[in-house]
């Protein structure tokens, strides 16, 4: 008896197993022979000039649908010059009618068991609403270019820009003169968006006007961090830069700047160390043992006070060489005719003498 029910059991699980089989075979074919609608082809419906009715709209979902198409993408776009069609009033982009038009495409697409998508309005310089009759397309240009194939082409910008901008890609040895910037509107979008996108060239003009005129004054100053403009330069590009030289060996690359800058931090750039300033003029102040120290001395420095000769430094060691001062070992440069004096009056720096003289090194070439 158990073995009677376990082959009936084996029986009805094979029965069981054949019809899902079967089930599954019927429903992929069901599938290609009527596939839904994600699985059919899509089309983009173009509303030109948004010249469009309800009842058109109807009539043409209805032949899509007759036709397989499983969905439409709606592509209201408004032509450069607007085409008048016969009794058809376009519609404008959003109005209530407009609104009305896309809601009777939605339903109708779905009592069709059809998708339906829509872009946002053509962005494109074919046409568009919210562009001016300057930016739309103003020309077609063709290019003709012989291909032996089989080969690989790639299209490439230059191409491009050799038709409508020759002297730009020239050498700049074979143009005589300056560059001849043609009327077109590539070339013009692109100089605007880097002139006034990328750029600011009309604030730049105003700010060289100022400088000019004395309304701002530029005062150079030494500060603890490079300014926000120094910024700009050092952390320019590579092709911000003349010489060939590699990225990773600019000495650019070596300071360390802040990243972001408020405008309290920025006026405090130039609050400096009083310590830190006089430590560092100590550490670069020469040295002077000897004549040829004190040359040596001058023709870095560029010359060097009457008055700073010999001063004295934090040095104890130096101190003591210090004291005896300088002017007997200029005496002897000067006898050599390796160094001379200069009289100057200041008018400028009314923390120093009115007059002064500089000691200058002669050069010995």
């Amino acid at each position: 008896m158990l073995k009677v029910i376990r082959g009936l059991s084996l029986i009805v699980v094979l029965f069981l197993i054949g019809c899902s089989v079967e089930n599954t075979k019927d429903e992929l074919y069901d599938n290609f022979v009527n596939p839904p609608a994600e699985a059919r082809p899509f089309v983009r419906w173009w509303w030109n000039g948004n010249c469009v009715e309800e009842y058109e709209i109807v009539r043409e979902l209805d032949v899509m649908k007759a036709a397989g198409i499983g969905g439409v993408e709606i592509n209201p776009i408004r032509m450069p010059v607007q085409q008048d069609i016969p009794g058809v009033e376009p519609l404008q982009w959003l109005s209530p009618e407009w609104n009305r038009a896309v809601k009777t495409a939605s339903e109708r697409a779905r009592e069709n068991g059809m998708l339906t998508d829509l872009i946002v309005g053509s962005g494109w310089p074919f046409g568009g609403d919210f562009l001016e009759s300057g930016e739309i397309v103003q020309r077609v240009l063709t290019n003709h270019k012989e291909l032996v194939g089989p080969s690989d082409f790639i299209a490439d910008a230059e191409d491009l820009m050799a038709v409508i901008f020759p002297d730009q890609i020239a050498c700049l040895e074979n143009i005589a003169g300056e560059r001849e910037i043609p009327d077109h509107p590539l070339v013009e979008q692109t100089i605007k968006d880097c002139l006034n996108e990328t750029m600011d060239i009309d604030g730049l003009i105003d700010v060289l006007q100022k400088i000019e005129t004395g309304k701002i004054n530029i005062t150079c100053c030494d500060l603890t961090s490079p300014s926000p403009l120094s910024q700009e330069v050092i952390t320019a590009k590579p092709y911000a830069f003349l010489d060939d030289g590699e990225a990773e060996e600019r000495r650019t690359m070596a300071i360390k700047s802040q990243p972001f800058m408020s405008t309290e931090d920025a006026a405090s750039l130039r609050k400096l160390d009083i310590a830190a300033i006089d430590k560092v003029r100590e550490e670069a102040w020469p040295i002077v043992r000897t004549a040829d120290e004190l040359h040596d001395a001058l023709m870095v420095l560029g010359f060097i006070l009457e008055s700073e000769q010999g001063r004295v430094l934090s040095n104890s060691a130096v101190d003591v060489i210090s004291d005896c001062g300088w002017q007997q070992l200029f005496d002897e440069l000067a006898k050599d005719h390796r160094a001379y004096k200069i009289k100057v009056k200041n008018t400028l720096n009314h923390s120093l003498k009115k007059e002064d003289t500089l000691w200058v090194a002669r050069h010995p070439y």
